[in-house]
């Protein structure tokens, strides 16, 4: 029967089981299925497994219990490293800290069977746990660009692995040839170095976990689920932070022509194909610092940062052309379409409100005049259309 003082040392194992499990869990209920989550919660289960076989004393054989619990202290340390690579992005090299399960097997076999030495065991297993968590955090170093509670968990995780031998020497009460090692103060100090470690390390990828479902759930509220393009909260929210750090701006508001009829005439399938197809054009014939979004039923709208209007007029043109001469394939059958497109240039202290409204009002005119056509801010509308007139382009970005 177990003791009651039993049980209390194994208080330990049993919550570091539990913050394991749940972590596993984790990673299941979540739809993205992050690899870290189950390599860090495996890492818990192992590390608790093997402190709860060495308070009970199993296995009952010698040989069996020093390599059974140094493979699983060693398994979790490897499985831990490998959550923090995983986070960080970067690919874990498995052929070195397989060597070091490898070395510490054949040290900690050696120093039993040909030469028993109980504290060379000790250094082999801590040896090689130092020399892999180090290895590990070499690869995972870019997580100190990331946000903060990634760099907290980097530096738990460095924490632990400097803090190895530290503990080694502090309980090295006799630094003889004898080697004798204060195992109750070794016990305490490693006890304390991993309940930091537990509790910082969960309480930071806990904030990661958290910060990610925020981010997933703000890009999934701000995305058009058809086209991919940003909608119009997205589009509006990330424009208006890029208006505080430019001087000046266009706008761009563009209409396919006649849409209504391609749904009447080929169905609302066809009319969400054609609406993903232009979106795709629309962002292959914009530059990399513009921002694009579905902003109506077949509404797309432009936000030019730092931008004339002359060269937002030459970017429209360009889109309307790239949209008339393409063919949409709606697989039963092949739909062409055309754009309407209005500009304005303003600066920053004009509201995006006003401006949408403006970019639209000159819409409104390309629509009027005849549809599939560019139609820029009056008082501008001469300079523009002397720099496109009778130009067709149909590259990437200005």
């Amino acid at each position: 029967m177990i003791s009651p003082e039993t049980l209390l040392v194994l208080s330990h194992p049993v919550v570091v089981a539990i913050m394991g499990g749940a972590i596993v869990l984790t990673r299941y209920y979540d739809p993205a299925r992050p690899r870290y989550l189950l390599y860090i919660g495996l890492a818990y289960l192992a590390y608790s497994a093997g402190v709860a076989l060495q308070k009970i004393g199993l296995p009952p054989s010698s040989v069996a219990f020093v390599l059974i619990s140094g493979l699983l202290y060693l398994t979790s340390i490897v499985l831990v490293t490998h959550g923090i690579v995983s986070l960080s992005g970067s690919r874990y090299p498995l052929w070195f800290p397989l060597l070091m399960v490898a070395g510490m097997l054949a040290a900690r076999t050696y120093y039993f069977y040909i030469e028993p030495n109980a504290f060379a065991r000790f250094l082999a297993l801590h040896t090689a746990v130092t020399l892999a968590m180090l290895h590990g955090a070499w690869y995972a170093r870019s997580l100190l660009t990331k946000r903060a509670p990634k760099k907290v968990m980097y530096g738990a995780f460095l924490f632990l692995a400097l803090s190895i031998v530290p503990r080694i020497w502090l309980a090295l009460g006799n630094p003889s040839p004898g080697h004798v090692l204060n195992m109750e103060l070794y016990w305490a100090l490693t006890q304390a170095s991993i309940y930091v470690f537990s509790l910082v390390f969960g309480i930071a990828l806990i904030l990661t976990i958290m910060q990610r479902r925020v981010t997933e759930h703000r890009i999934r509220s701000e995305t058009d689920p058809l086209t991919g393009l940003r909608n119009r909260r997205g589009f509006l929210d990330l424009a208006s932070r890029q208006l505080h750090r430019t001087r000046h701006y266009a706008l761009i508001i563009g209409d396919i022509d006649h849409f209504k009829k391609v749904n009447d005439t080929y169905g609302h399938r066809v009319g969400d194909i054609v609406l993903t197809q232009a979106a795709k054009i629309i962002d292959d014939s914009i530059r990399s610092g513009d921002i694009s979004g579905r902003i109506g039923g077949e509404e797309f709208a432009v936000f030019l940062p730092d931008t004339s209007l002359d060269d937002a007029y030459h970017i429209a043109e360009r889109l309307r052309h790239n949209i008339e001469h393409f063919v949409f394939q709606t697989g039963s059958q092949d739909v062409r379409c055309t754009i309407s497109l209005g500009v304005g240039e303003y600066d920053s202290a004009t509201p995006l409100s006003e401006a949408l409204w403006e970019a639209d009002a000159q819409l409104y005119r390309a629509k009027h005049d005849g549809r599939n056509r560019v139609t820029p801010a009056e008082t501008h509308m001469d300079t523009a259309v002397a720099r496109v007139t009778s130009h067709v382009v149909s590259g990437p970005g200005v």
